[in-house]
């Protein structure tokens, strides 16, 4: 009978302790589910909100863009926003489509079908400002962006930002639900622990094993942090090895500046922290052209462009720029950040490429007067030329007709002067077409030319001074073929090859053969 009770309550202390033991392996076997679903979940919401923050650089972006090319009038300037545009559209609908393929609840969705009901109709009136600014029409361009793209545009950063907060409440909801139950979780291990005594060093023991994991994973995390930490200071050390880094409050005074800062303005830092940045202001940048600049950064957008500063000694210098807003929790920046690089070696070669192109434009007028003044000179001596020699051709004409008593040697005598007269002015017509073809001052007069009868009319002319030894070119032609040119132009062109043909064949014949091929 003693041993009952003993027994009895021996089997049920066991039965506490392996009740107890489960409890505490299955409240921890929670507790590794419960951070798992947790990591998975907050992972899966994180990147949720990632790809939101994204659509809404994107599509700020894209408004910002939109203006630009509303406001832009060089064409050139204008292509390269647009295709920009485009550019930051492709990046918009991939992350779009990488939200939509993820694992999304009905509200998100839901959501997300307004945002693509609403980004057609955004798409399409933001390509129809860009169709209408293309043709000069600013007009209708700017009323469409205004009536029509950006509200629309406005309408849909609501619906992302409606997503971004949803993703934020979630990670909170379940972050406070997982605690909840951790919380939960380990209140029964307490009470199981307060109940059994005895299992209080186990639960002691489980939990020094788990404190020193936890301690290894601080330790790791912690050599990470170091790790990350020290990485980012050497990336900050290739920044200022390369870069030109300031910051300054919201008024524009200096609170930061890095070496490169110094070696380019010739400032040491302490004279320039505490200092307005007009201190490198160089005077030649307009009012405008700063306080548009203030605008921008003062309504948390990114800057961008290149300014002319003003060194210690006087001199200038260019910068590229890139003015980025630091913004507190509510949105207003608190200090900017400005990373510059060194530009003024290009902006040297631009200058000194644009006085090359200038003294190639002088030297190129120059070129056109002497041209000009070449041409003039050859019009004058060929026509000077003209004059006398048409006296004489006339001349031997009528000698021809009204003298009938001339001999056979005198008739021959003013028939070569007559000969030598036309070639002479054939010559002299030559240099003028060869003078107006240079430079380009030549009228063609196009008309259909039948080439067998140009041929022919060539032979023609070759048979009337033609004497008895010469070997004359004979013509073949499969069919009447026609060419669209200049009939005068083209006819001297063949005069010529012929007339060689003809020159240098002492025997043998001469063929013309025109076929289509």
């Amino acid at each position: 009978m003693t041993t009952k009770p003993t027994t009895i309550i021996l089997s049920g202390f066991v039965l506490v302790i392996l009740l107890v033991t489960a409890l505490l392996g299955t409240s921890l076997h929670q507790i590794d589910i419960s951070n798992d679903k947790l990591q998975s979940s907050i992972e899966i919401k994180s990147r949720h909100s990632v790809w939101i923050n994204n659509l809404l650089f994107i599509a700020t972006r894209r408004s910002e863009l939109m203006l630009e090319i509303l406001q832009t009038e060089d064409a050139f300037d204008r292509y390269d926003l647009v295709q920009e545009f485009y550019h930051f559209g492709q990046s918009f609908m991939q992350t779009r489509e990488k939200f939509s393929n993820s694992t999304l609840d009905q509200y998100e969705k839901n959501i997300l079908a307004k945002h693509a009901k609403l980004i057609t109709e955004v798409v399409n009136a933001q390509h129809e400002v860009i169709r209408l600014r293309n043709l000069d029409n600013y007009h209708l361009a700017h009323q469409i962006f205004m009536d029509i793209a950006l509200p629309k545009q406005q309408e849909n950063s609501i619906h992302l930002n409606q997503l971004s907060s949803y993703q934020s409440e979630q990670i909170k909801r379940i972050t406070a639900s997982s605690i909840n139950q951790q919380r939960d979780t380990y209140l029964l291990i307490l009470s199981a622990g307060v109940s059994v005594i005895l299992l209080c060093i186990l639960i002691a023991w489980f939990i020094y094993i788990r404190l020193t994991r936890n301690v290894s994973e601080i330790q790791q995390a912690r050599d990470d942090l170091s790790n990350s930490l020290i990485e980012q200071e050497n990336l900050l050390y290739a920044l200022n090895q390369h870069a030109i880094v300031s910051i300054t409050d919201t008024s524009g005074v200096i609170t930061y500046v890095n070496e490169k800062v110094c070696e380019v303005s010739q400032y040491d830092a302490d004279e320039l922290l505490g200092q307005n940045h007009n201190v490198l202001n160089s005077g030649y940048h307009s009012r405008k052209f700063f306080r548009d600049m203030w605008i921008t950064i003062q309504s948390g957008l990114i800057w961008q462009g290149e300014l002319r500063n003003k060194k210690k000694d006087g001199s200038y210098y260019w910068v590229e720029s890139t003015i980025v807003p630091f913004l507190d929790k509510y949105d207003v920046p608190y200090q900017y950040i400005a990373i510059r690089t060194d530009i003024t070696n290009i902006k040297n070669i631009e200058n000194d490429l644009e006085f090359s192109l200038e003294r190639l434009a002088l030297e190129a007028n120059r070129a056109q007067e002497s041209s000009e003044l070449k041409e003039s000179i050859i019009s004058t001596m060929t026509h000077e030329l003209r004059t006398p020699l048409n006296s004489i051709l006339g001349f031997s004409q009528l000698l021809l007709l009204e003298n009938n008593d001339l001999s056979e040697a005198q008739i021959d005598d003013i028939n070569s002067i007559k000969n030598s007269g036309n070639e002479l002015l054939n010559n002299i017509e030559n240099i003028m077409l060869y003078s107006k073809l240079k430079s380009n001052s030549a009228v063609l007069q196009y008309s259909e030319v039948e080439l067998e009868i140009l041929f022919q009319s060539i032979i023609d002319e070759q048979k009337t001074k033609a004497n008895k030894e010469i070997v004359l070119p004979s013509i073949k032609a499969d069919t009447s073929l026609y060419t669209d040119s200049d009939g005068k132009l083209l006819r001297k062109a063949f005069a010529h090859v012929i007339d060689n043909a003809i020159k240098f064949t002492q025997s043998g014949s001469i063929n013309i053969h025109i076929t289509e091929y």
